[in-house]
């Protein structure tokens, strides 16, 4: 999941890149559609993960947001950037999927609302679920840093201010609402049923396994290093195309570093401060309330869509499709029961019991008939057989004579 599936199609176009590239005209730096897409998809898919309950739910919509990481890094001409990021992202992405996994199956809920306090019965998953947790927030100097600091960095150098700010903005959000996830699953009291335990080593060992990678990866394309981009660098045959890369810049680090900081400080205000003053904050304050409530109906596409666009078109599309099974369908299927039948009919009628039957009772009748007539010959009486001997040799020496 976090390594192919869903990122096929950052894949795809990195893979073609030289058409984007041409097409946006992303060399002219400012804004393209390209980037606008990626910039909001990074805010709204990570908005959404800010009240989310079930545990799986809230890495899904992260890994929407981090698409759009990658998609932006290849809108402002960072190609090296965005796959990098969808390398190091797939490693900790993985582990924290897995982290979940062994969560859930820790306690039988996705949902972190019947969880809490998971710390103390699961101190590996905890472990490894929190270096994914950092790794993802982009935090020095493990893999989601240095991957994601490149793309804020190309989006900083190639003139597209927009996709920099944006970019910002998700990193204190990714940060913020992972602190929420870690703190409603680990910390606290246990509020869901039976007794959470650690998982088996089936489960624990890979996650182990991912947690290294997740914390040394990045250093692959580190300042001085940079074997990545030298292992994917960007050719097409024919084309002279070289996306322009940059440097480490320490100070843009910091500040990307300072973002993910923060956003885990204001998760630890809100959800492990027992008397945080934001808490219940989105049930005093009609905005927020308002704000949840939208996010909670995932911004009303789900509500337009199907009782809009369907709705609309469901009627009209039913009747069409129940006239066309009707009359099209069924009489179809109709005429050639029908016509079946008759075929049927012909073939007992004529074929069978003419043809057939008719050829065969024939051949019977033919040979009771032929029967009867031998049957006469054959009377038994000797003086009779010798008779008819002598006649036909007297037959046939008149046929010699008379012939020769």
């Amino acid at each position: 999941h976090a390594a192919t599936m869903v990122v096929a199609g950052v894949y795809l176009v990195a893979r073609v890149y030289g058409v984007f590239w041409e097409g946006f005209s992303i060399a002219a730096g400012g804004l393209n559609w390209m980037a606008l897409i990626a910039g909001i998809t990074m805010i709204i898919a990570a908005a959404l993960a800010f009240v989310q309950d079930d545990i799986k739910r809230v890495l899904a919509y992260s890994t929407v947001s981090q698409l759009g990481y990658m998609v932006a890094a290849l809108s402002v001409g960072a190609w090296t950037a965005g796959v990098f990021h969808l390398f190091t992202h797939a490693f900790f992405k993985a582990l924290l999927f897995l982290g979940s996994g062994s969560v859930i199956h820790a306690v039988h809920s996705n949902n972190m609302s019947e969880m809490g306090g998971l710390k103390k019965y699961m101190p590996t998953t905890f472990a490894t679920f929190m270096i994914g947790t950092i790794a993802l927030a982009g935090v020095p100097p493990l893999a989601g840093f240095w991957s994601k600091d490149e793309i804020l960095l190309g989006a900083a150098k190639n003139d597209y201010p927009f996709i920099l700010v944006l970019g910002l903005i998700g990193a204190f959000m990714t940060a913020c609402y992972m602190g929420r996830a870690v703190y409603l699953t680990f910390f606290g009291e246990y509020r869901g049923h039976g007794h959470p335990h650690e998982s088996p080593r089936s489960m624990t060992v890979p996650l182990i396994l991912l947690a290294i990678p997740s914390v040394f990866i990045g250093l692959i394309n580190a300042p001085g290093i940079e074997k990545f981009a030298h292992w994917v660098r960007f050719q097409v045959p024919g084309v002279e195309f070289e996306p322009p890369e940059h440097a480490f810049n320490v100070p843009l680090a910091a500040i990307s570093t300072l973002v993910a900081v923060s956003g885990l400080l204001v998760a630890t205000m809100i959800w492990y401060w027992r008397n945080a003053p934001a808490r219940g904050a989105t049930e005093r304050v009609p905005a927020l309330r308002a704000l949840k409530t939208l996010l909670v109906e995932k911004y009303y596409l789900d509500r337009i869509f199907v009782d809009g666009v369907v709705g609309f078109i469901k009627g009209p599309l039913a009747k069409a499709v129940y006239w066309t099974n009707q009359n099209i369908i069924d009489g179809i299927v109709n005429g050639v029961g029908v016509g079946a039948k008759l075929v049927g009919r012909f073939t007992y009628d004529v074929i069978d019991q003419k043809g057939v039957d008719g050829i065969v009772n024939g051949i019977g009748v033919s040979a009771s008939e032929a029967g009867g007539v031998l049957r006469l010959v054959q009377s038994g009486r000797v003086q009779q057989y010798a008779l008819m001997l002598f006649a036909a040799v007297g037959l046939l020496g008149l046929a010699l004579i008379l012939f020769n």
